[in-house]
């Protein structure tokens, strides 16, 4: 019992990356979600399941992808794009 409050104590300080990269962020939160299972917290667990769905549905979305990376590429150039975007 004493291990399993320790697991969900541990997976509740994860984060995610603290980049944009949106590749980065879904292998983290497939972890995470991994280690929800593994901890029993299956809220957790499903929760972070559902979010990976609604971005397996955008990545599957060739339209969508492109323009999703395009837009992390133009927020990629920093400061001197600042008042670019409305």
């Amino acid at each position: 019992m004493r291990r399993r409050v320790l697991d969900r104590v541990a997976l509740h300080t994860l984060h995610g990356p603290a980049t944009a990269d949106l590749f980065g962020f879904l292998w983290s939160l497939a972890m995470r979600r991994d280690l929800a299972r593994v901890a029993g917290d299956g809220a957790t667990a499903n929760r972070d399941q559902a979010i990976l769905d609604r971005y397996r549905e955008m990545l599957a979305d060739r339209d969508r992808l492109i323009a999703f990376l395009l837009l992390a590429e133009v927020w990629s150039y920093g400061p001197e794009m600042a008042g670019w975007f409305p």
